[in-house]
């Protein structure tokens, strides 16, 4: 993009610069200085084109700052244009992207900007809610906090900071009641501009990395906040409405991360928390306030239930290996155990497995069980039989793909997966055989 935006600004350098008049307003009648198509100047944008038009002035913020770009409307003699996005080039001009709704609409031609409003006030509000999460972080976790990066859209904010550790549940909630309670207050936001050193005497933060002019933008909230943004934002505090963080993680070494929401945003995420509860309602049957009750019961029940049924398995298990060990066959000097037993898992049947080679010694074992609509299969051979060319790798890999899977390991244990439930008994044989084609037993 910064290459683009350096080629374009070549191309448009004998136009003047778009006065940029969205701090005050959220339309104004501008004059098409140009119209751009696939990075190319044209005489005139006709319906159902993708354009760029560059204005003399305009009322939609450009992407920055980690902010995204107004949208909404220009509207022409003939027709309008739907503005998807705006982008700022180096020397100041606003391009507006977006297609050609109807009409044409050409260089000198006067139009009306006009920016979609709801979602001017969304973002605005997530924005100077990103300025008060930033002061009441520094108040909680300490003045080492710093800003390393926002999100700034209609739907929510994200904002980076630097900090060393997690922030615990209730430094979260600490940081919430700062911000709200500021929110409640309605304070005055008020925008100035003045020098850098200006800035620096009042103690505006200042964005590490940021380039910034000889005058700057200082956003002030009360006598809590005041930062260096080009950003918009609400005119008092109170047009935030409820701020909410829904998210908090790492970034990386010493940085976090923090989602949050706010105004219509915030009543969005408390509906679908309410919709969720409503479900647990209805499969707990019960009230909300005893869903915490009610999920630990179950808890207890279900750990209750696994202790029973681990007690059954075991019980079963050892009928199993005292069958698959009466049907063990004998090749060539090896005894060989094969069969499908019951078992829920590999672990399950990794056990098993171990239970029939405690008691078999010497020899070959390969056992399969159902799991659902998939296969898992185990196998070993005892040290002493891998001088003679048994590998119990080798033999759950032809086993495997029997039934459409694969698997290995060690010579002298492996174990492999396959989805082909109804190949299993075939998959055992496919062993049996390979076992007896390697110890030339006729």
């Amino acid at each position: 993009m910064g290459e683009q935006a350096t080629q374009l600004s070549r191309l448009l350098a004998d136009l003047p610069s778009t006065d940029f008049v969205g701090y005050q307003q959220g339309e104004a009648q501008a004059r098409v200085l140009a119209v751009l198509n696939d990075g190319a100047l044209q005489s005139r944008a006709q319906p159902g084109q993708e354009v760029s038009l560059l204005l003399d002035r305009s009322p939609f913020y450009p992407e920055g700052g980690g902010q995204v770009s107004d949208q909404g409307e220009i509207l022409f003699a003939e027709g309008s244009l739907k503005v998807t996005s705006c982008q700022k080039l180096p020397d100041g001009k606003i391009l507006h992207h977006g297609r050609v709704k109807n009409g044409a609409i050409g260089p000198g031609e006067l139009v009306m900007a006009r920016v979609e409003g709801q979602r001017r006030q969304a973002t605005a509000g997530n924005h100077s809610a990103t300025h008060l999460l930033h002061w009441a972080l520094r108040q909680v976790l300490g003045d080492h906090v710093h800003q390393a990066g926002s999100l700034v859209e209609p739907g929510f904010l994200r904002f980076d900071f630097s900090h060393f550790s997690a922030p615990t549940h209730e430094e979260i909630r600490r940081v919430e009641d700062l911000v709200n309670g500021k929110v409640i207050e309605n304070l005055p936001v008020i925008a100035d501009e003045m020098t850098q050193e200006e800035a620096k005497e009042k103690g505006a933060i200042a964005l590490f990395g940021e380039k910034y002019g000889a005058r700057v933008r200082v956003v002030t909230m009360g006598d809590y906040s005041r930062e260096l943004c080009g950003g918009t934002h609400v005119r008092r505090t109170g047009e935030i409405g409820l701020f909410k963080i829904i998210g908090e993680e790492s970034v990386g070494a010493g940085l976090r991360r923090i989602m949050a929401v706010t105004g219509l945003g915030s009543l969005s995420h408390i509906r679908r928390l309410e919709e969720r509860e409503q479900v647990l309602v209805g499969l707990l049957k019960s009230q909300p306030e005893e869903i915490p009750g009610r999920v630990s019961d179950l808890q207890t029940r279900l750990k209750e239930k696994e202790r029973e049924l681990e007690s059954i398995y075991r019980r079963m298990a050892q009928g199993e290996v005292d069958d698959l060990l009466r049907r063990a066959r004998t090749l060539n000097g090896a005894r060989v155990v094969t069969g499908a037993v019951t078992a829920a898992s590999m672990e399950n049947l990794r056990s098993v497995l171990d239970r029939v080679r405690d008691r078999l010694g010497s020899g070959v074992i390969v056992l399969g069980a159902v799991a659902g609509e998939k296969v898992n299969l185990v196998g070993a051979v005892s040290r002493d039989l891998v001088p003679r060319g048994l590998d119990a790798g080798r033999i759950l890999r032809e086993a495997a793909r029997v039934v459409g899977g694969s698997g290995g390991g060690r010579a002298e244990m492996a174990q492999a997966g396959g989805k082909d439930p109804e190949r299993l008994q075939e998959a055992l044989e496919q062993a049996v055989e390979l076992v007896r084609r390697t110890l030339g037993d006729r």
